[in-house]
């Protein structure tokens, strides 16, 4: 499962928006009642790096208009914007290229069909692949191609870019996949003898290491460690939530982040941070010692409750969804911020939503890190 949002959280497949636990997820009606805090500003359209450069700190972002459109965006690390084209409401991003050239975008048309977009970031070029099954997934693959991964007896699927299937592998199948950016690795969650994790080539479709899940729970994949190794969370009950990565070298599973901190996210920032799974995630955290420590954010909200989820990093940078709620006239809003934290103490820099110079309300969100 990759690092991304809906809206004010879906980044780890478990919603806790202020104060509601468990699996409900904000509703579109929901979405709809988002607003922007600052007005939208004209920004100069940032150049990407060359072509097949690893870039980090780029985002995908789906925003929408006061006339209620829903639009696929690009920013770049300073927080400038390139409008990539229009997107039907309830489109979800599920990859990004490792260099953020082109993006996936996924809608659910009912009866088992999902339509994916696949975009060039920068001209907004588009073409589509429909594909079925309720459990399919797309992604980049290898040699620029992509990859369609399903629990069912379709398998795996290794495709040209357009779409179109080059290679089967049906026994690679399993629960929360996730491939590598280099689109070359498939990691899932098994059930060979009991919980487990494999990792397979794509280039070969074998299995190069398999091991058994340190909890015999629900452990979806939540992308790569800085090792290369493949990071999952275990979750079942409040208190229980821990973190690991798996190396494909040496089959080795470590916990990342102390025990009893009931981290669902990590990544390998300096130092490292992460949030809590159950309970209101109000906050980042420092979980490079033996204690999880809050890391302070400053933004738009203020001091009112926030929830905040944790959608990538690299070096010194935390890349966060900060949302929160305001009683407006007679009802309640939500507005959501994407920022940069520089680590451990540095500012808080806004890069898209409220209160950024581009000010339109997000609706989800995807950071390229090169581990997601």
């Amino acid at each position: 499962m990759k690092g991304r949002s809906r809206g004010v959280w879906t980044a780890l497949g478990c919603a806790a928006v202020l104060g509601i636990s468990g699996s409900a997820l904000v509703s579109p009606s929901a979405h709809a009642q988002v607003r922007s805090v600052a007005p939208r500003a004209a920004t100069t359209p940032p150049a990407l790096p060359p072509v097949n450069t690893w870039v980090y700190g780029w985002a995908a972002v789906i925003v929408i208009e006061s006339d209620g459109q829903e639009r696929l965006i690009r920013v770049s690390p300073d927080g400038r914007t390139r409008d990539v084209g229009p997107v039907a409401g309830t489109s979800a991003i599920t990859d990004v290229s490792y260099d953020a050239r082109r993006i996936i975008t996924q809608l659910d048309l009912g009866g088992g069909l999902t339509r994916f977009l696949v975009w060039d970031s920068t001209t907004g070029g588009r073409y589509q692949v429909t594909l079925t099954g309720t459990t399919t997934q797309l992604f980049f693959g290898p040699n620029g191609g992509l990859v369609s991964v399903s629990d069912d007896a379709a398998g795996t699927v290794v495709r040209n870019r357009y779409g179109t299937p080059i290679k089967s592998f049906p026994t690679l199948r399993g629960a929360f996949p996730d491939v590598s950016p280099g689109g070359t690795t498939l990691s899932y969650q098994s059930y060979t003898h009991s919980v487990g994790h494999s990792i397979a080539s794509l280039l070969t479709g074998r299995v190069v290491r398999y091991a058994v899940s340190p909890q015999q729970v629900d452990c979806p994949v939540t992308g790569m460690w800085s090792d290369g190794s493949t990071k999952f969370y275990c979750v079942d009950i409040p208190g229980t939530t821990d973190t690991y990565t798996l190396s494909t070298a040496t089959g080795v599973t470590t916990q990342r982040g102390p025990s009893g901190a009931d981290l669902g996210q990590v990544v390998p920032t300096t130092p490292m941070v992460g949030t809590k799974y159950w309970d209101v995630r109000d906050q980042l955290l420092d979980v490079s010692g033996t204690t999880a420590k809050p890391v302070p954010l400053t933004g738009p909200w203020g001091d009112r409750e926030v929830l905040v989820t944790l959608l990538g990093g690299r070096g010194s940078s935390a890349f966060v969804e900060v949302s929160w709620k305001s009683v407006v006239g007679s009802g309640t809003v939500t507005y959501s911020t994407l920022v940069r934290k520089s680590l451990p103490n540095g500012p808080t820099t806004v890069l898209a939503g409220s209160g950024s110079a581009d000010g339109r309300r997000i609706m989800n969100v995807y950071v390229v890190d090169g581990l997601n």
